[in-house]
């Protein structure tokens, strides 16, 4: 509806400014390399100049329903999972096109880029309802990004309803469980 925005915030958690960007619909997840935030509105990503607090461009990701995270490979593409459609979407050369698109695999969600070329990818679970629960819970999974090639992280056991995903400073990750307001660590093997 264009009353979205994000807030800038000093790195000691201080509010600098409220409305740093406006003119968003529902901004969800964000990633940066260098000087450029991208971040998902719905259905599509923005591209915004950090340094002049202007968005650049908007990429459309026709027939999307809720693209949420997105992650940036060591090449400058752009991977976004939509949730709703289990489709990763790619931003490659200017262009947004589906990526993968698999309707075996969970709901994807939280993204991040990871060691020898994988998409490590934060599974919501399967079986999702309109009110967002789901019959199984998520767990998280690796995609090579040259392959393709699924394969659970661990032994592939339900987790939760898995959405934000970080690494830390020791190479683990830390993804949170959005319907059970819990934060995880999960080790690199699972």
């Amino acid at each position: 509806d264009g009353n979205g925005f994000i807030s800038k915030l000093s790195r000691d958690g201080k509010l600098l400014q409220p409305k740093w960007i406006e003119g968003l619909n529902a901004p969800k997840g964000m990633v940066m390399k260098d000087f450029t935030l991208w971040g998902t509105d719905i259905d599509r990503l923005i591209e915004i100049d950090t340094r002049s607090a202007k968005i650049v461009a908007s990429y459309a990701a026709e027939g999307a329903v809720f693209l949420n995270d997105p992650a940036v490979d060591a090449k400058g593409n752009i991977y976004v999972s939509d949730i709703a459609k289990r489709k990763i979407w790619q931003l490659k050369d200017g262009k947004m096109s589906i990526w993968f698109d698999d309707d075996s695999l969970m709901h994807v969600n939280g993204l991040r880029v990871i060691y020898g070329g994988k998409l490590l990818v934060a599974g919501w679970g399967r079986g999702m309802h309109d009110d967002g629960s789901t019959d199984t819970l998520g767990n998280l999974f690796t995609i090579d990004l040259k392959t393709k090639a699924v394969k659970n992280l661990g032994g592939g056991q339900p987790v939760g309803n898995l959405d934000g995903l970080e690494r830390d400073a020791h190479g683990e990750f830390l993804v949170t469980d959005f319907v059970a307001g819990g934060l995880l660590r999960i080790h690199k093997d699972g």
